[in-house]
């Protein structure tokens, strides 16, 4: 990608140059690039397809994010350089969030028990959900993680006083604010 450096004859244009090329403008820089090449007819080769669906649903998310005020003033905070608030967007729907560590030595089965999580993204984890299953997959109770304001930690409040049986198990998911997630599960019978 050449970049147009007071250009007489480029300054302020937008467009095609000739069949191979074109001047695009992002940020108020100039940068003659060419044009891809598309073949409408192209099939995606094997283990393409989820990529290109990944693909699609970031664009449609970084639309969503241009067509709402709010979230583009949340990604204009990440811009470096010529980049925009699509790319911050489609960069965050492309990366899941990720669940670094836990801690759940408080756990007793009683009302007030602390779950502890942490969980980063490359731009903001949106909420964390804490779900307590027993070892059949029965719900045994479930709600938001609250946010730590000087960590990247979350913390789930048991709500009831419950039995814990052998094979229960812990699970907490990480949401960005594209809907990404990353889960993690818990078995206590494994818990040293």
């Amino acid at each position: 990608m050449a970049k147009n450096n007071n250009n007489i004859l480029l300054r302020g244009i937008s467009g095609s140059i000739g069949p191979h090329q074109y001047v695009r403008q992002r940020g108020g820089v100039e940068y003659i690039v060419n044009k891809p090449i598309r073949s409408k007819d192209r099939k995606p080769k094997p283990g393409e397809q989820k990529g290109w669906e990944r693909f699609k649903n970031a664009e449609n998310y970084a639309k969503t994010v241009i067509a709402d005020p709010d979230l583009k003033k949340f990604y204009k905070r990440f811009i470096k350089g010529a980049q925009t608030e699509y790319n911050m967007a489609i960069s965050d729907a492309m990366e899941d969030p990720s669940i670094t560590g836990y801690d759940i030595s408080g756990y007793t089965g009683m009302a007030g028990d602390l779950l502890k999580v942490k969980a980063t993204d490359n731009f903001r984890v949106a909420k964390v959900w804490c779900r307590i299953e027993t070892n059949a997959g029965d719900l045994v109770e479930e709600g938001a993680a609250q946010a730590s304001a000087t960590s990247d930690e979350w913390v789930y409040t048991v709500t009831w006083h419950h039995k814990i049986i052998p094979g229960t198990v812990i699970i907490f998911t990480a949401l960005d604010m594209p809907g990404n997630a990353a889960v993690i599960k818990i078995n206590l019978s494994d818990k040293k």
